[in-house]
């Protein structure tokens, strides 16, 4: 039988202020392409509860530089943070594709059913590469 999440993350003994430094070393491995996305994205769902919060603030620090935001948008969406669903929605729309296309993909891995409307709506976004993202989480929705 598996283990709670939070009894798996006390086992791991990661004390809270580590979590920063965990947050640090995702960010950095991320968008230096140094970390092997197949290693580190199955491990963040067990990582939630401890980065999920920071990770969120760091994306919708609207300061924040646009690749520490992308590879936000791509944590959250592996570990499916149902709570950044609406600042993932948000940036849909704006003028940034490459964020755009990242939260798109965040979106589509969050199974929220109260988002499946912003999909309804991406069909119709005015770029070209927004409606293919909605099209492309349609149907990662239909396979799963």
């Amino acid at each position: 039988m598996p283990r709670p999440r939070s009894a798996t993350l006390a086992a791991m003994k990661i004390p809270a202020a580590d979590s920063n430094r965990i947050l640090v070393v995702l960010f950095v491995g991320v968008m230096m392409g140094a970390l092997d996305i197949a290693i580190v994205g199955p491990a963040l769902p067990a990582m939630r509860e401890m980065i999920e919060g920071p990770m969120l603030a760091r994306f919708e620090w609207p300061e924040a530089p646009r690749v520490e935001r992308m590879a936000a948008a791509y944590c959250l969406g592996r570990m499916a943070s149902r709570r950044a669903g609406p600042a993932l929605a948000g940036e849909i729309w704006g003028d940034d594709l490459a964020l755009a296309v990242y939260c798109a993909n965040a979106l589509a891995s969050l199974e929220a059913p109260g988002l499946i409307g912003e999909f309804v709506r991406m069909a119709s976004h005015p770029r070209v590469e927004m409606r293919v993202a909605a099209n492309y989480s349609h149907a990662q929705e239909a396979m799963s």
